[in-house]
C-alpha cells in the first residue's frame, strides 16, 4: 500500500522540534487498558502541546472530496450510508489501537476553549492521537515516547520480553504470532487477546451496520462479501470474505473494512490495524487500464532478478479497480493519506487468487494538485518540468502497487517481514517502485503504456522527492530515501549545482534501476537480516545536498486533509 504510500519539515528540523519539546503526552500508557467503552477519565492532568501545532497543522491542505454519486439509485445510497456508519466504528477501533490514553485526551482536547488546544485538538484528529507522524512519531501534546507496539502490547514490552516469552510457552506461539490478537499481563502472564473480543462493543455495531447494507444490495457478490465480511469482524476468520472481496463484480460500490496493515506495529511488525475504505468505482478509467493485468506473468518471468535465483512459480494477477473514495476510517486516514493499496495480506489468498489494486482517483489528484507539482516546480530542473503530468504520476503509482504481486515473496509477506524486521517493509516498498519502474519501461517500449520513456522516468524521480519530504518515518519515506542514494551514487539521478535542482539521467537511469531490483530481490530472497540492515544503513540517509533542495519547499503542504462530503439522501 502506498500512502502518498506515503512531512512538511525535514527529519533534521525535526529533532530541534522534539529537542525544544517540554512537558508530558499524559502518563505512559497503562499496560492493562480499560475496555473500548469505558468513559474517559478527567482525573489525569493533559500537559499543553507544544507551541507550534498550528505550523504543523499548515503540512496538511484541506480539501472537499465531493464524489460524483449522482449514478447510484436509491438502493445503493442506502448501501453506502450504512457502510460510511460502519467505517466509523472502524475508525473508533483504530483510536484504540494506537493508543489507551487517546480517547481521554480526545475528549479533554474536543472541550477545550483554549485556542492552542483546538489547534491541537485539530492536529490530534488527523495524527490519531499526540505523536506527530511527519516526524517520526515525536509528541506534539508533552514528551513520553510512544510505544513501539502502539497499543497492541504492554506499553513497557519489549521485543526481547515477547521472543522470550514465546519461547518458553510454545503453545502460545500461534496466538502471539498472529495478526489479529492483542497482547495483555494477566498478572503475572501474558496472554493473547482475539481482536474480536478486544473491541467487540465496536465491531458489533460494525457488523450489523454490514448486515443491513448487504440487505439493501441488489447485487449478488456485493451482499456475500459484507454478509461474510461481517461474519469475519466476529470471529477474526477473515479468509472467506477476503475471497468474496475480490470476486465483487457488477457493483458500482467498492468496500473494504478490517485488520490490514503492520506498520502502526513497531515492536514486531506482526498486528494488523483496523481500516476502511467506503468508494464507488470509476468504470470507464477501471476498464481502460484492466488489460495490464494480463501483462504481470510476462513481467514476473523476465523480472531482473540475480543471477541463478529461483523465483516461485507466478501464481495469479492483480485485479485493478479505479475508485473515488467516498469514506476513509482507521488507519488509512492517520497522517499521510492511503491513496492506492494492494491487498489483502493473507498468504492463503494470495496464493490461492492474488491480490486486487485499487486506486483512489480523487485522493491522488487532490494530493497532485496541492503537494506533488508545486514541490516539483521548485526541485526539477526547469526544462524537466514538461515531462511532469497526472497521468505519469497515476501510472506510477498504479505499477508500484502492482509490483507488490511481482515480489518473490508475494505470498508469504508475513515471513518477510517478521524475518527481515524493521528493514522487511522498507525494502519491500522500495521494491515495488523500482519494479514499477522497470515494468513501466518495459511496456512503454512495446506501446502497451501510452507514455514516453522520460515522463516515465520523471514521474519516478518526482515520487522520490515527494517520499523524501517524509523522512524516515515511514516504510515508505525509508524507501524513497533508499532509492534516491542510490540513484545518486550511480549517477542515474543529476543535481545542479548552479541551480540546486536534479534531473534524471535517461541513458544510466534503466541499467541502474535493473541493478536496485536485483539487489532488493536478493535481500527479500535470501532473508539475510544482517545484510538488508546493512543495506538500509547504508542508503536510507537525508544527505545534506537533499537537505538544502527540501529547505526550499517548507512553506508548501506535505498532505491533503480531506473532508468527505455526505451521502446524499434518499429521493
Amino acid at each position: 500500500m502506498i500512502p502518498m504510500g506515503v512531512g512538511r519539515l525535514l527529519a533534521a528540523a525535526a529533532v530541534l522540534l522534539v529537542l525544544a519539546a517540554a512537558g508530558g503526552c499524559g502518563s505512559a500508557p497503562d499496560p492493562s487498558p480499560p475496555p473500548a467503552t469505558a468513559p474517559a477519565s478527567a482525573k489525569t492532568p493533559v500537559p499543553k502541546p507544544l507551541p507550534d501545532v498550528r505550523r504543523r497543522l499548515a503540512a496538511y491542505q484541506p480539501v472537499q472530496l465531493q464524489p460524483d454519486l449522482g449514478a447510484l439509485d436509491d438502493g445503493e445510497r442506502a448501501v453506502l450510508r450504512h457502510l460510511v456508519r460502519a467505517a466509523r466504528h472502524i475508525d473508533e477501533i483504530f483510536w484504540r489501537q494506537v493508543s489507551p490514553d487517546n480517547i481521554r485526551l480526545r475528549d479533554w482536547l474536543a472541550q477545550s476553549a483554549d485556542p492552542a488546544s483546538r489547534h491541537a485538538y485539530e492536529f490530534f484528529q488527523i495524527n490519531y492521537g499526540c505523536y506527530d507522524r511527519m516526524h517520526q512519531h515525536t509528541p506534539f501534546l508533552g514528551n513520553a515516547a510512544k510505544p513501539r507496539g502502539a497499543n497492541f502490547y504492554p506499553a513497557d514490552m519489549t521485543r526481547k520480553e515477547f521472543e522470550e516469552w514465546v519461547a518458553a510457552h510454545p503453545e502460545d506461539a500461534a496466538a502471539f504470532r498472529i495478526r489479529t490478537t492483542v497482547i495483555r499481563r494477566d498478572g503475572g502472564r501474558l496472554v493473547a487477546m482475539p481482536f474480536s473480543r478486544e473491541y467487540r462493543l465496536l465491531l458489533e455495531p460494525a457488523a450489523a451496520e454490514l448486515r443491513l447494507a448487504a440487505a439493501a444490495a441488489v447485487n449478488p457478490s456485493l451482499k456475500r462479501f459484507l454478509t461474510l465480511r461481517a461474519d469475519a469482524l466476529l470471529t477474526d476468520d477473515y479468509t472467506a470474505s477476503e475471497l468474496a472481496w475480490l470476486d465483487l463484480a457488477g457493483t458500482r460500490i467498492e468496500p473494504l473494512l478490517g485488520p490490514y496493515e503492520v506498520y502502526e506495529d513497531r515492536l514486531c511488525h506482526t498486528k494488523a490495524a483496523f481500516e476502511a475504505f467506503i468508494t464507488v468505482r470509476l468504470p470507464d478509467l477501471t476498464d481502460r487500464i484492466a488489460a495490464y493485468s494480463r501483462h504481470l506473468p510476462g513481467l514476473y518471468r523476465r523480472m531482473p532478478a540475480p543471477r541463478g535465483a529461483v523465483l516461485p512459480p507466478w501464481r495469479q494477477g492483480a485485479p485493478i479497480v479505479v475508485a473515488d473514495a467516498v469514506e476513509t476510517a482507521g488507519d488509512a486516514r492517520a497522517g499521510i493519506q492511503t491513496a492506492a493499496f494492494n491487498l489483502p495480506l493473507d498468504g492463503r489468498v494470495r496464493r490461492e487468487r492474488g491480490a486486487k489494486v485499487v486506486m483512489l482517483h480523487n485522493i491522488m489528484a487532490a494530493k497532485f494538485r496541492h503537494n506533488i507539482r508545486p514541490v516539483l516546480e521548485r526541485l526539477l530542473a526547469a526544462d524537466e518540468m514538461r515531462y511532469v503530468g497526472f497521468d505519469a504520476f497515476f501510472h506510477f503509482i498504479l505499477f508500484h502497487e502492482l509490483s507488490h504481486s511481482l515480489s518473490p515473496n508475494q505470498h508469504v509477506l508475513d515471513t518477510t517481514w517478521a524475518t527481515l524486521g524493521a528493514s522487511g517493509p522498507p525494502i519491500e516498498e522500495a521494491q515495488a517502485d523500482v519494479l514499477g519502474v522497470w515494468s513501466l519501461l518495459r511496456l512503454s517500449d512495446a506501446g502497451v503504456v501510452p507514455l514516453g520513456r522520460r515522463e516515465l522516468m520523471t514521474a519516478y524521480l518526482a515520487n522520490m522527492l515527494r517520499g523524501a519530504r517524509f523522512g524516515t518515518f515511514s516504510p515508505h519515506g525509508q524507501a524513497n530515501l533508499i532509492e534516491f542514494n542510490y540513484l545518486r551514487a550511480h549517477a542515474a539521478i543529476v543535481l545542479d549545482d548552479a541551480t540546486g535542482r536534479y534531473r534524471v539521467d535517461p541513458v544510466r537511469l534503466p541499467a541502474v534501476v535493473r541493478e536496485l531490483a536485483r539487489a532488493l530481490i536478493r535481500l527479500e530472497l535470501t532473508l539475510d537480516q544482517p545484510a538488508a540492515d546493512a543495506f538500509v544503513q547504508r542508503y536510507m540517509i537525508i544527505p545534506p545536498e537533499l537537505q538544502r533542495a527540501l529547505a526550499g519547499v517548507l512553506d508548501i503542504p506535505a498532505d491533503i486533509r480531506p473532508e468527505f462530503a455526505p451521502v446524499p439522501p434518499l429521493d
